[in-house]
């Protein structure tokens, strides 16, 4: 990066600035030391060439140090929640590239405003917003100017719409924890060609669009049975199905080999009678916290143990915020949440 990012990396490039120019200055005396043993007809133009190149280096120089101070001493300040920024040499705005909004933890109640341009930008590849309740998700209007917007997280919200349609440059979107009780129009209509995750977790989710089978991971739903749009989906690798109300393995996703999480779902050991038990020994079927593992024992290699009611004790410490697992038997997911400013109380 050429440009600066602090007092220090300023002082740094400085000094390579300054040998450079050192160095040519140096370069300069020594040539001209041994000129007498030229021509007398091409020492004079070497040596104009030599002035005219010591001169545009060292005007080079003087402009770039003032263009980088210039950056440096009088950029217009991004928000606190700006979490990474872009520098540019010659605009002095704000440009977040990663914003990180927490409403409770700012005392506001809508983040939208947050969001202005004027604020921070138009560079926005990367934002999350927790705590905030978004009942009816983004306005078209507050996404529309960020041409770079790749990723959406919507953490612990209230949000029970959200209209749309998505910018087209984002590729992946999760909400986890929120009130939604259907597929937003925004997530299953007029859906960018660049989106290739989304990912919902937290909800009690009605019936599924089958258009959506492809790009959907379901965690925390309250499914009670894996939807049939998985067993026509025939390049399907992983299907993450923990935290729901599932009774019965779907025995022809396994001989397939996908890779299926059912954690904490109501698999009984009868359920699991007629299954490969190398699936469930390589983990490529994962029962852990199911009826099936507990009469299994906590010997069982194939199953890991349960901290708490519904949290697997390998989700703590993960810096991935388990709410099921913020509770003190669970150590409260080891300070996973604790960025988000929840009481342990």
């Amino acid at each position: 990066m050429l440009l600066p990012t602090s007092a220090l990396d300023l002082v740094a490039k400085s000094i390579t600035y300054i040998a450079t120019a050192d160095f040519l200055r140096r370069a300069i005396r020594e040539l001209s030391d041994t000129s007498q043993y030229m021509s007398s007809l091409k020492v004079p133009r070497r040596r104009r060439l030599l002035q005219l190149n010591a001169i545009f280096c060292v005007a080079w120089s003087v402009i770039f140090s003032i263009l980088i101070c210039r950056a440096v001493g009088f950029r217009h300040p991004c928000p606190p929640f700006c979490a990474t920024q872009a520098y540019s040499m010659l605009d002095l705005s704000c440009q977040c590239i990663y914003a990180d909004i927490n409403c409770a933890k700012l005392g506001i109640h809508d983040p939208s405003p947050e969001l202005a341009p004027r604020d921070v930008g138009t560079s926005l590849f990367y934002l999350q917003v927790s705590r905030c309740p978004l009942r009816d998700g983004f306005s078209t209007e507050i996404l529309e100017p960020f041409h770079q917007l790749c990723e959406i997280f919507v953490l612990f919200s209230e949000m029970e719409a959200w209209e749309g349609p998505l910018p087209s440059t984002v590729t992946s979107v999760l909400i986890r924890f929120s009130r939604l009780r259907a597929i937003p129009k925004a997530l299953h209509q007029n859906i960018p060609k660049t989106l290739v995750l989304l990912q919902l977790e937290g909800c009690p989710l009605d019936p599924i669009p089958k258009m959506v089978f492809s790009w959907m991971i379901f965690a925390n739903l309250s499914f009670t049975s894996v939807l049939s749009g998985f067993l026509n989906m025939t390049n399907l690798q992983i299907i993450d199905l923990r935290l729901n109300n599932i009774s019965r393995i779907p025995w022809p996703l396994v001989e397939r080999g996908v890779a299926l999480d059912l954690s904490l779902n109501a698999i009984n050991v009868s359920s699991a009678e007629i299954v490969d038990p190398r699936a469930i020994a390589s983990r490529q079927l994962i029962l852990d916290g199911t009826p099936f593992c507990h009469h299994k024992g906590e010997k069982s290699t194939s199953c890991n143990s349960i901290c708490g009611e519904h949290c697997n004790v390998n989700w703590i410490g993960d810096h991935w915020c388990d709410w099921p697992c913020f509770t003190a038997a669970c150590n409260f997911d080891d300070g996973d949440c604790d960025t988000f400013g929840f009481d342990r109380s």
